[in-house]
């Protein structure tokens, strides 16, 4: 299908994570969309606490490339999900009752269908992470992945057993926050 560059078709966001899902990398959606969302930085980095509206304009570019490569699988998973389950016995009979279709879709058949869509996410949580230290040396910011390309660069092994300690306290945390949705999601997981 070739490079995001030679895609002129992808107007939506449907059709342009669809056509860039698996092709292009950050890196692409980055250089394809800089000049459009923020303007240049010389300086680097500038605080919220400094500038709040520059601040904002600098961290959309990291934003959108950091959720970009996670937004289509997860959109994909969603929509085999809801189709799964939209064929289900209980939503023709939720139907066949004459409930609304928003009724019919955000309350049987979406709920039944967020559980794998959960799982993706809560997996999804350590490519995030890992994402986030080439994106702060990339766009300049401080932060925990810049901390931790400091500390390997300077060998402070010290520091990086804590920022990796850390690092996976949190995705542990998220998978422990993933097993307890699955509990409110689906009653039929509790554990009495």
């Amino acid at each position: 299908m070739g490079n995001f560059y030679n895609i002129p078709s992808a107007k939506t966001s449907g059709d342009f994570m669809y056509r860039c899902g698996n092709e292009c990398s950050g890196i692409d959606h980055a250089a394809a969309l800089y000049e459009q969302v923020c303007v240049p930085n010389d300086r680097g980095y500038t605080p919220l606490n400094e500038d709040f509206v520059l601040g904002i304009r600098q961290l959309i570019m990291p934003v959108i490339v950091l959720a970009l490569s996670h937004t289509a699988s997860i959109t994909r998973q969603t929509r085999s999900a809801m189709l799964e389950v939209i064929s289900s016995d209980y939503i023709r009979t939720a139907r066949s009752k004459g409930l609304k279709e928003k009724k019919v879709i955000l309350g049987h058949a979406l709920r039944n269908a967020l559980i794998p869509i959960v799982t993706l996410l809560g997996m999804s949580v350590g490519g995030l992470i890992g994402g986030t230290v080439l994106i702060e040396q990339l766009f300049s910011i401080p932060g925990v992945g810049s901390l931790m390309m400091t500390a390997i660069l300077n060998k402070d092994y010290m520091v990086v057993q804590n920022v990796v300690f850390i690092i996976a306290l949190f995705v542990m945390v998220c998978n422990l926050l993933v097993d307890i949705l699955y509990g409110y999601i689906d009653p039929r997981i509790r554990v009495d």
